[in-house]
């Protein structure tokens, strides 16, 4: 009862008057918001998807626009004032800041619509880190912290840190540069010289990682990609067959033409192989060498796929052992002849 006489009819009015502030603002918070809504991400940035978490997060951002009216109204004075108006300006600071870093995704691929997907999300956390660090440099200021010192402190580290961080930002610049080129992409089966073969699951900043044939992950340092060769089997439309036939010497010449015109008819009356008369499909006696009469046959597949591959490079096999069979020829061996002079 005491305390009820102490106060005066003006200190009520005030606190019914914030509460109340308080009150109408959270009842009308959701169409405050979807007006925000409307007028800056639907018709000024055109964003079409809205994240339920960006409409949460302008929720939360108009009930304390209307805290920070209906602080004035309460009774506050001297130090409690200040802080009590600074912790308001704190969480608007925050959730302002926060909306932004949700929006920043949508931002970005608004206004980058071609941009590379792995370059794209390379953009948004940077801009994000950049969010963050205006976002906490306001709030400081807000508590009467000075930013300067503490950035000149971060400068001089700054330098000691980025010597350390040599292979980092290496490794961070052969990424963009891998990404920039379109050397590959998520998916794609790849072969990096030095490292192994396997597909592309995520380019990160710093590596890449690949799965390998036997299914093991390997992280591979983004810098090694950009300085080794790179052989992309996603990228091939059609991939090669070569292969060498070598017959025993004592096969007649007109044998060995047939099986070399019946090897190459093969080839190209088969649909499993490319006939496109830009690829060089042929078969040549090729090489006279130790122990055989080599006949070379190059040919290509009809798509890039490793099983089709193997396939028809089987159907090729079993196609030349039947030629060479029904020709009455002979696979040669690599053997040495021993002559024995007589004294």
């Amino acid at each position: 009862m005491k305390y009820l006489e102490n106060l005066d009819l003006k200190m009520i009015y005030d606190i019914a008057t914030a509460v109340g502030i308080i009150l109408c603002v959270y009842f009308v918070r959701k169409q405050i918001s979807s007006l925000l809504t409307k007028l800056i991400l639907r018709r000024i940035i055109n964003i079409e998807e809205i994240s339920p978490n960006i409409i949460r997060s302008l929720d939360n951002l108009v009930i304390i626009i209307g805290l920070f009216f209906a602080i004035d109204f309460m009774p506050f004075v001297g130090k409690t004032a200040i802080t009590a108006n600074n912790v308001v300006m704190s969480i608007i600071m925050v959730n302002i800041f926060h909306c932004l870093i949700l929006m920043s995704d949508p931002i970005i691929t608004f206004f980058y619509k071609g941009v590379i997907p792995g370059i794209k999300e390379w953009i948004v956390r940077i801009l994000r880190l950049f969010i963050l660090c205006i976002g906490l440099t306001s709030i400081l200021n807000i508590w009467g912290i000075q930013v300067a010192p503490i950035i000149a402190g971060f400068g001089v580290l700054g330098a000691g840190v980025s010597f350390a961080a040599k292979d980092f930002f290496e490794n961070v610049i052969s990424g963009i540069v891998i990404m920039t080129e379109r050397k590959f992409s998520v998916g794609d089966l790849v072969k990096i010289e030095g490292v192994g073969t396997g597909f592309v699951k995520a380019i990160r900043i710093r590596s890449t990682e690949v799965i390998q044939l036997d299914k093991s992950p390997i992280f591979v340092p983004n810098s090694k990609i950009a300085s080794n060769s790179i052989t992309n089997y996603t990228k091939m439309k059609t991939r090669i067959i070569e292969t060498m036939v070598g017959l025993e010497y004592s096969t007649k010449m007109e044998t060995l033409v047939k099986i070399r015109d019946r090897i190459l008819d093969f080839i190209n009356n088969s649909p499993n192989f490319n006939h496109s008369q830009t690829l060089s499909t042929y078969a040549k006696i090729f090489n006279l060498s130790d122990s055989s009469i080599d006949i070379k046959v190059q040919c290509f597949t009809n798509t890039n796929a490793l099983k089709d591959f193997y396939e028809t490079k089987e159907i090729l096999n079993i196609n030349i052992m039947r030629i060479v069979e029904e020709e009455k020829a002979s696979f040669a061996f690599p053997s040495q002849s021993i002559y024995i002079e007589k004294s």
